[in-house]
């Protein structure tokens, strides 16, 4: 009897954890089935390739997507990328690569927000967050004693980046508590 009961338990646990593969299109549109991906970072000339139940769709017209219990999302319609966090925000961390011909000027890491699947990935700031959580005034005023970034562009580029990323942080955490929240 005890072996049963143990059976059952792996078999829920089992079906708990187990994550339908899906896709949303930029129109809303879900669809269920077996996801294969390839060529997630785009490259001038391999772009990402995206089948669902065998139908191939182009990365312009996908949102968002599901494969094997990790959820993407299209950044810059160029690139599709694990979320770090997921939840009522999901949360992204992604490079921005700007070019002059092929060759590297300069580039950045980022980090991306997205509240609901169909929505595109847009840049964590202020503002942004603060449109994203205004159901939760706790975390509004949370926000605003936060207030905007302090770095400035006069500031040596060691301590503007540090600075920065302290206030990233802070903002990942009130995200955090968003996604906690009942």
């Amino acid at each position: 009897m005890k072996s049963l009961f143990t059976l059952l338990f792996i078999f829920t646990l089992a079906l708990n954890n187990y994550a339908e593969d899906y896709l949303i299109l930029k129109n809303g549109k879900k669809i269920t089935g077996k996801i294969t991906i390839e060529n997630l970072q785009y490259y001038e000339f391999h772009k990402p390739k995206i089948e669902c139940n065998g139908k191939s769709y182009k990365s312009p017209s996908v949102a968002s997507f599901e494969c094997d219990g990790v959820y993407y999302a299209n950044v810059l319609n160029q690139l599709f990328t694990p979320s770090i966090i997921r939840g009522k925000i999901n949360t992204f961390h992604f490079k921005v690569i700007n070019k002059k011909g092929y060759i590297e000027t300069y580039s950045h890491d980022d980090i991306g927000i997205q509240k609901n699947e169909k929505d595109e990935v847009i840049k964590l700031t202020y503002k942004h967050l603060k449109k994203m959580i205004s159901d939760n005034p706790a975390l509004v005023s949370e926000l605003e004693e936060l207030g905007k970034p302090k770095a400035k562009i006069t500031m040596k580029e060691s301590v503007a980046n540090e600075l920065l990323m302290n206030y990233d942080n802070k903002l990942m955490e009130i995200i955090n508590k968003y996604n906690a929240a009942k």
